[in-house]
């Protein structure tokens, strides 16, 4: 899946689109790390908070940036971490996310 944004050059926010690619690709590694944790029982709860903690800075500026998609999917699994829906319930959230930010531009 890919997602198409504004131009890097040709948008005034390029720098912030910069930044946010360059931070979905440290995101992305955090969010695979609290998976496994989550995954192989290792403070199950505490991982999936960080689940959506993470989710929530996402989706706090993806859409603004251009990146809509991105933005409804981190907003999802936020808003199932929120709502304390059941891990697997989560993780079945978490992956598309997760996905959609592997096709992001890495500086």
């Amino acid at each position: 899946m890919t997602h198409a944004a504004p131009s890097f050059a040709a948008s005034p926010l390029a720098a912030a689109e910069r930044l946010f690619c360059r931070l979905a690709g440290e995101r992305l590694d955090a969010l695979e790390d609290a998976r496994l944790r989550y995954a192989e029982g290792n403070a199950p709860f505490e991982a999936l908070a960080e689940i959506g903690g993470i989710a929530h800075k996402i989706a706090g500026t993806a859409s603004t940036l251009g990146y809509a998609q991105i933005g409804h999917l981190a907003a999802e699994v936020e808003r199932l971490v929120a709502l304390g829906a059941t891990g697997a319930e989560i993780i079945v959230a978490l992956d598309p996310l997760m996905e959609s930010l592997e096709t992001l531009p890495r500086d």
